[in-house]
């Protein structure tokens, strides 16, 4: 198993979690795995930067590159407004 069911993650902005479908949904449409997706959201959260996540730790996200991460952001920033995301602060 990946992931749980849901997934933590601590950010500068407070916690995220996020259900284990929605993870899936978006490895899906973006045809990356969803270990990518959590392990890329998780790096986002901790406040890394785009490029900094794409060129030095392409070995928590498996090679992806600035636009790939950027299609993740835009993805979930999108995706019904994180309608299953609950922020706690």
């Amino acid at each position: 198993m990946l992931f749980p069911t849901v997934v933590k993650y601590m950010g500068t902005k407070g916690m995220i979690i996020m259900n284990e479908e929605i993870i899936r949904a978006l490895a899906r449409n973006l045809k990356i795995s969803a270990e990518q997706v959590q392990n890329t959201l998780s790096l986002l959260e901790q406040g890394a930067t785009v490029p900094f996540i794409a060129r030095y730790r392409k070995e928590m996200t498996r090679g992806l590159d600035e636009e790939q991460i950027c299609l993740l952001i835009n993805s979930t920033s999108t995706r019904s407004s994180w309608q299953n995301v609950k922020k706690l602060y």
